[in-house]
């Protein structure tokens, strides 16, 4: 949290912070946007927040249905990189079409 909070302070104009939903919602504040990667082209579920500071949200470019998968206890949507998807490194990676979004979308800014 400690850390999060240092880019909430940043002196700059315009800041994106991207983080899981969780602990800054409660501690800090709700999230400007929370988007998904199956707006951005991945066929996956995974709530992703972003803290805004003179940006607008990020539009949807791709959207698609996220694929589901029962792993024998629930439904999942998190299917995309196999076994390996719910270890916390792959967890936290940023989509390339989120990343590609941020890109085009906030570039010129």
């Amino acid at each position: 949290m400690e850390f999060f909070m240092k880019f909430t302070g940043a002196r700059t104009i315009r800041v994106c912070i991207e983080n899981p939903r969780g602990l800054p919602e409660r501690e800090y504040r709700r999230a400007d946007q929370i988007i998904q990667p199956h707006q951005f082209g991945h066929a996956v579920s995974k709530a992703t927040c972003l803290w805004l500071k003179n940006l607008p949200p990020l539009a949807p470019t791709d959207i698609v249905e996220p694929v589901r998968k029962y792993d024998g206890k629930r439904w999942r949507t998190w299917v995309d990189a196999g076994a390996k998807a719910h270890t916390s490194k792959c967890r936290s990676k940023t989509f390339p079409g989120i990343a590609k979004a941020m890109a085009e979308q906030w570039g010129l800014y």
